[in-house]
């Protein structure tokens, strides 16, 4: 607190002078008042905050500043402030400019002066402009949402309009290597072949795009899950690759989180799924770890696979991301972007160690917050698509460009 004069300051000279001067250019509302609560002195602040300019505040019994609804806090304000051993404390209020328009304020009430000169020193900071940053914040983040919004509808519309017709392409496209077995030349047998497999890659891959876009809106409730539990789930539906390629999976204990189950076991199946896609000479060696981190569990999977260079150590989380080495393993792009999208749904990151040398082998690691802290509301109906043509057209077109590119 500033001492004003009256208070304890230098009655006279420089430093008078000085504590006028700070009294005066302030930039919270400043107000000395007599022991019946009349304003004796305001600063230009407080002459700008209650809409006073040219008009006078001294003399104004200082309760006729605020709202019905703020005499009672600040009676108990000013009975507190009487006692000097009380700390004075901020009270938020609502302040009322002379012409009747009420604003939002924080107030600080203390005593002053002994005496006949006894009174209060009230300091007031006026959050109209807090309160408009606020709205704007919100009004912002609402415009952010919407946008969000429109564009998983656009991404969803986009994989729902190609996935019937890459579909039926496919089918016909099989049903015609049927009708013409042992009737097509060498390179026109070829041509078929890479068009069933183009189409069929197409199909994943807009069904993986599909997933990917509904993380947010079709996933559970978050509930305590045994990961012990999700895991051993995970490697039984994959099993039979783990034994085609003749990998071992370890692990330690692992603890429970609270968690989309389903959402959980798709990050460790694409994790294990990954490691053994781009296993090395030796048989896979998978081993699945976790760590207490206080409020967090840090999973890791560890492999003994080809390892990722540096350079693409953030780029393989991004979607529809190849590995320069990725085409002798088949794939869609889709796997880790889903993976890192169901982790950052549940408020944790994901991220790789690799030193990239061959057989070294990789390590992801993820974080799961033990318990969730925000509760998760209920997952939202389905995203209805554009009814328009043009709508579907346009989505249509944007994701077909990129399936161009990668097929």
């Amino acid at each position: 607190m500033i001492p004003f004069l009256g208070q304890g300051a230098p009655a006279a000279g420089a430093d008078a002078a000085h504590f006028q001067a700070l009294f005066e250019l302030a930039t919270n509302g400043k107000f000395i008042l007599d022991r019946e609560r009349r304003v004796r002195r305001a600063n230009p602040a407080a002459y700008r905050s209650f809409g006073a300019p040219g008009r006078e505040l001294i003399g104004l019994p200082f309760a006729q500043l605020f709202t019905p609804a703020s005499q009672a806090a600040l009676d108990q304000a000013f009975a507190r402030a009487v006692n000097p051993s009380n700390r004075p404390a901020p009270l938020a209020a609502e302040g009322l400019t002379l012409e009747g328009s009420p604003f939002p304020l924080e107030v600080i009430v203390s005593g002053s002066g002994v005496g006949a000169a006894a009174g209060f020193e009230v300091v007031v900071r006026d959050l109209q402009e807090r309160a408009a940053l606020l709205r704007a914040l919100a009004d912002r983040a609402e415009q952010f949402d919407r946008s969000h919004r429109d564009l998983r509808e656009v991404e969803v519309a986009a994989a729902q309009f190609l996935e019937g017709p890459l579909r039926q392409l496919a089918t016909q496209a099989q049903e015609l290597a049927r009708r013409l077995q042992g009737k097509l030349d060498r390179e026109t047998g070829d041509f078929l072949t890479v068009a069933q497999e183009s189409s069929a890659r197409m199909e994943g891959i807009v069904a993986g795009l599909i997933t990917f876009v509904q993380v947010d809106t079709r996933g559970q409730r978050f509930r305590m899950v045994s990961t012990q539990s999700c895991l051993d789930g995970v490697l039984q539906r994959v099993g039979p690759t783990l034994r085609e390629a003749g990998a071992t999976v370890g692990h330690g204990p692992l603890p429970d989180v609270e968690a989309d189950p389903d959402q959980l076991g798709q990050v460790f199946q694409q994790l294990l799924v990954n490691a053994i896609k781009f296993r090395g000479t030796d048989a896979p060696n998978i081993q699945v770890l976790a760590q207490d981190q206080g409020k967090d569990v840090a999973f890791a999977v560890r492999d003994n696979g080809v390892g990722i260079g540096p350079e693409d150590q953030e780029k393989v989380f991004g979607l529809f991301h190849r590995l320069p080495y990725s085409s002798r393993a088949p794939g869609t792009g889709v796997g880790l972007a889903l993976a890192k999208r169901i982790v950052e749904r549940h408020g944790g990151r994901i991220w790789v160690e690799s030193t990239g040398v061959a057989g070294a082998g990789s390590t992801v690691w993820f974080t799961l917050p033990k318990r969730q802290l925000v509760p998760e509301s209920p997952p939202a109906a389905r995203v209805a698509a554009p009814r328009t043509e043009e709508g579907f057209n346009l989505a249509g077109i944007l994701v077909a460009h990129r399936l161009k590119e990668l097929v």
